[in-house]
């Protein structure tokens, strides 16, 4: 049986960070990068994949409300983009709008931008403008709607 001679904690803290090779992981811990990459890809220290992916899932929540403050804004340029724009660009445009909301939930899941930055909302746009991006939403549009896109991003019906 072999010896281990690394830290733990260290070893599934670098390879949940995702921002050092395996060979720089190993050298920081006096291993061996095939041990490094046998760990990482869950065929080595099994034991260790809850803590890795555990690790994983915080760098990705940390990373997510980081940006959260922008995401209104950057969902509002999309899908303005994909409605408004042509050909390809747009066609991107879209898709990253509906995969962000199937992935994301509603817009009041996401804390609003800084006051500094500003929000066009939905208002900002025809009616019929509103109409098809509500549509390609999947969301059922009523003419008694007032659509704005709020302070928490909610769809208002007045």
């Amino acid at each position: 049986m072999k010896h281990k001679d690394y830290d733990d904690e260290l070893m599934v803290e670098l390879i949940a960070r995702g921002d050092q090779t395996n060979e720089s992981i190993a050298r920081e811990l006096g291993t061996n990068r095939e041990t490094v990459r046998r760990i990482a890809s869950g065929q080595l220290r099994p034991e260790l994949q809850p803590r890795i992916a555990a690790a994983v899932k915080a760098h990705r929540d940390q990373a997510f409300r980081m940006g959260a403050r922008w995401m209104k804004g950057l969902l509002a340029r999309h899908i303005r983009s994909g409605i408004e724009g042509d050909g390809e660009p747009a066609r991107k445009c879209r898709e990253f709008a509906l995969k962000f909301i199937e992935d994301h939930g509603r817009f009041g899941d996401i804390p609003p931008p800084a006051d500094t930055e500003p929000i066009r909302g939905l208002s900002d746009l025809s009616t019929g403008l509103q109409k098809r991006i509500l549509d390609e939403l999947g969301v059922q549009y009523d003419d008694s709607w007032s659509v704005d896109q709020t302070a928490e991003g909610e769809l208002e019906n007045q």
